[in-house]
């Protein structure tokens, strides 16, 4: 058996040394390499979120601010939106705007809520949101030309929310006076803190002929 020559060992010193150092390179600074750009990678994303949060704290105050302004307008919204619609509190509403406008209403017909608007966004009791109802009231009636001016500011200034959906109007050349038909939305919100309380109504005892009041309807001058 021939004995293997000095040349030949270092030979195979060599090439134990050169796989060596393609192992340590193959699996030890390729595989650094590749954990380093990941990390790298890593470090990019956390540096842009960290710019991302840097500049929310800066403006937090701002943030702040307008969160307290919109909850306080939702708030003033809200405010003009009673709980519920009722046939009292609709007779109490027509008593009032015969008083102050001028109007005799010899007829009045009840609708009942119907949800026209339901949303999760603002801010609710209950947590699930709110709803927001419309109550039709039909009326017939009969006024001046004054009195109905008097009527549709009454209308747009009412404390709650609703608005006039239909209206018809003759003039009546006999009385001078116009007579027609209207529809009155009345509106709601259910979800918020506002609490429904029972109108008290004075002043109306059993037996009244008209329960909406004794408005005088003048005649207007004739030509």
């Amino acid at each position: 058996m021939n004995k293997i020559s000095e040349k030949q060992i270092r030979l195979l010193i060599l090439l134990a040394i050169v796989l060596i150092i393609f192992g340590c390179y193959r699996f030890g600074y390729l595989r650094y390499e590749e954990q380093a750009d990941s990390i790298r990678g890593e470090n990019e994303i956390l540096s842009e979120r960290v710019d991302q949060l840097t500049v929310l704290e800066r403006k937090k105050e701002d943030y702040k601010k307008d969160i307290e302004t919109s909850l306080e307008n939702i708030k003033n919204i809200t405010k003009r939106y009673g709980p519920r619609n009722t046939p009292e509190k609709s007779l109490i509403f027509l008593v009032d705007l015969e008083q102050n406008a001028g109007l005799e209403i010899p007829s009045v017909s009840f609708g009942v809520d119907t949800e026209i608007f339901y949303s999760t966004a603002v801010p609710s009791t209950d947590g699930l949101g709110v709803s927001v109802l419309s109550c039709p009231l039909s009326i017939t009636y009969r006024t001046t030309y004054e009195g109905f001016k008097e009527c549709m500011d009454y209308i747009n200034q009412y404390e709650e929310r609703m608005n006039v959906e239909n209206i018809t109007a003759s003039y009546d050349a006999t009385t001078g006076n116009l007579t027609g038909t209207m529809v009155i939305n009345l509106f709601a919100m259910s979800g918020t803190d506002n609490q429904y309380q029972k109108p008290e109504v004075s002043g109306i005892t059993i037996g009244t002929d008209n329960i909406f009041g004794t408005a005088e309807i003048p005649m207007l001058p004739r030509n």
